[in-house]
């Protein structure tokens, strides 16, 4: 969508969100159906009974029905990256979440069970969804919802990517979760504890980093639909500024202080090896380094250049943390975490730059200086005369 837009194609970008949009509904109402169909038999199982008593069952519908709500907010979420309203499809987003929020614990003050607090977090999406959507329909009329221009021609040509990018999170779920999963069942849960822990912090710069990477990426996009280099050659190099501003501080910090801002994290019950901060330290460094070059990737629809890879180093990798947990402890476990980072950093750089540009140092420099400059003079006000 963002690279017709770009281009001034209006009906083919109507094309691709309708039939998205009819895609993702149909599958929705599938699972909708089936959902209902187990609430309403579920007092028919013995084993179910206790559910029934409590109406969970009845919670658990509505919170499905939550979740496809949500699902179709993120196609909105979509159409409004498209037309370059990235800041404010992401703000109306988000600012349901915490109405939500509030919605439970109002509710669950009073005395409301399972069923009033997810119908109450059900009523406010639905709502949310309702605004959202005319405010995108106010922003880009010749956007809405229908099936007139639906094609499944369309949904096919994105299917590899699609795949791609949801191995992504599944990749990333393992990685990170499944190495804490396989320590604990290796060593005990109390060293799971720990890593997990320190991955926490350490990965709080990414996370950082990863703010202005994803509101560069629909910007990214549409620059290279225009096949215009020294923009998106601008908005790669401020993104890699950020990301060494952000990492390297981050870095010496964790390493200075991070066994004190874990002594105080888990309440005086943690303790960690300066080779364990070290390890998770440089490999928050390459993580963050890769994730960032690979979201350029993932700006142009070129995930599965390096998805498969990701999916193929994870599976190696939980067993690898598996088997140095067991045998050498949990230094050794963070340690078999590095090649998955090494190996990622070295296939997402050399993709992009072979696909796309070769890295200029001059210009690099010159757009960190005139970055830097720009955010002195917004930081530090004027003295009035």
């Amino acid at each position: 969508m963002i690279r017709r837009v770009a281009a001034g194609n209006l009906p083919a970008a109507l094309r691709a969100f309708q039939s998205v949009w009819l895609f993702v509904s149909l599958i929705s109402a599938a699972i909708w159906g089936l959902s209902s169909g187990l609430w309403l038999v579920s007092k028919d199982f013995p084993a179910w009974a206790a559910w029934h008593d409590e109406r969970l069952p009845a919670a658990a519908l509505l919170l499905t029905t939550y979740s496809l709500v949500v699902l179709q907010m993120n196609v909105v979420n979509m159409a409004f990256r498209s037309i370059g309203h990235y800041a404010r499809g992401t703000f109306l987003l988000d600012i349901v979440s915490p109405v939500e929020q509030a919605s439970v614990l109002a509710v669950a003050s009073v005395g409301g069970g399972y069923v009033a607090c997810a119908a109450a977090m059900l009523v406010v999406r639905v709502i949310g969804f309702i605004f959202y959507y005319a405010m995108l329909r106010r922003t880009a009329a010749w956007i809405h919802f229908g099936w007139t221009e639906a094609r499944a021609s369309e949904v096919r040509s994105l299917a590899n990517s699609a795949m791609a990018a949801l191995s992504l999170p599944v990749s990333s779920a393992l990685s990170i979760q499944g190495s804490i999963f396989f320590v604990g069942l290796a060593i005990s849960p109390a060293a799971a504890a720990v890593l997990g822990t320190i991955r926490m912090m350490a990965r709080v710069p990414l996370q950082v980093v990863g703010l202005l990477t994803r509101a560069t990426l629909p910007e990214i996009t549409a620059s290279e639909a225009r096949n215009d280099k020294p923009y998106v050659d601008r908005l790669v190099y401020i993104n890699l500024t950020a990301l060494l501003l952000v990492t390297i501080p981050s870095a010496a910090a964790l390493i200075v202080a991070g066994d004190q801002l874990l002594f105080w994290l888990g309440r005086g019950q943690m303790q960690a090896s300066i080779v364990l901060f070290a390890v998770l330290t440089g490999n928050m460094i390459l993580s963050t380094l890769w994730g960032t070059v690979g979201s350029f990737l993932l700006a142009m629809n070129q995930q599965q250049r390096f998805a498969a890879i990701y999916a193929a180093t994870s599976v190696i990798t939980a067993g690898l943390v598996y088997l140095a947990a067991s045998n050498f402890g949990l230094e050794a476990a963070a340690i078999a975490l590095l090649p998955l980072d090494a190996i990622m950093t070295f296939t997402v750089i050399h993709h992009w730059f072979r696909g796309h540009r070769q890295y200029d140092f001059a210009e690099h420099m010159r757009v960190t200086w005139q970055f830097a400059r720009a955010m002195s003079i917004r930081l530090v006000p004027r003295q009035s005369s």
